[in-house]
């Protein structure tokens, strides 16, 4: 299985084309502070761009009832995830889901306790973290609906694979469902830029 991601670390450029935006995308603006709102539609802007970049229709891109992007047709799925400084989204011929985190772990002993995680060990307790958040994404589910699952059953139902890599100062997790291992593109928006 294929997997292609495009990411940036630091403050999102401006998208080389600006698109209109969906019914969805629109009622958020409306609701957001000024800034966030112009970062906001700029992220938008930027999916649709490597929709069209990853050789998709921009017009099938999406959003479910739940707010989640979503392509609109069969085997072309996508994946965003933001964290701090780190933007990154992930396309796929696959069901996915991507999380990011710093690498220098946040407090997440009451994490740990919520979802009975064994390990005190944070760097572990960081990699389960994100390994939720990526699966929640994948599936659908609400993360808290996976409290009383293990990471380690959750990972071997359906035919589930996961990668994570590494980026600069931060942590990329991809979950895929498929039989087959994650054959893992990555690249910067520098180098769609250039």
């Amino acid at each position: 299985m294929q997997c292609v991601i495009y990411y940036y670390i630091g403050q999102l450029p401006v998208a080389p084309q600006s698109f209109l935006l969906l019914h969805h995308e629109q009622r958020r603006i409306d609701c957001m502070e000024k800034n966030k709102a112009r970062t906001y539609q700029n992220s938008r802007n930027w999916i649709k761009h490597l929709i069209i970049q990853n050789q998709w229709q921009v017009e099938d891109f999406k959003y479910n009832t739940a707010g989640k992007p979503i392509m609109n047709t069969q085997n072309q799925y996508l994946s965003v995830t933001h964290s701090a400084q780190l933007w990154a989204v992930a396309f796929s011929t696959v069901p996915i889901g991507i999380d990011c985190e710093s690498k220098t772990p946040k407090n997440l002993e009451r994490f740990a306790d919520y979802f009975q995680i064994k390990s005190t060990h944070l760097p572990d307790i960081q990699k389960d973290w994100m390994l939720r958040e990526a699966y929640a994404k994948l599936s659908g589910a609400s993360i808290m609906r996976l409290r009383k699952k293990s990471i380690q059953s959750l990972l071997d139902s359906e035919n589930i694979q996961h990668r994570i890599l590494n980026l600069e100062d931060y942590i990329l997790t991809l979950i895929g469902q498929t039989h087959h291992p994650i054959d893992v593109h990555t690249y910067t928006l520098r180098d769609i830029l250039k």
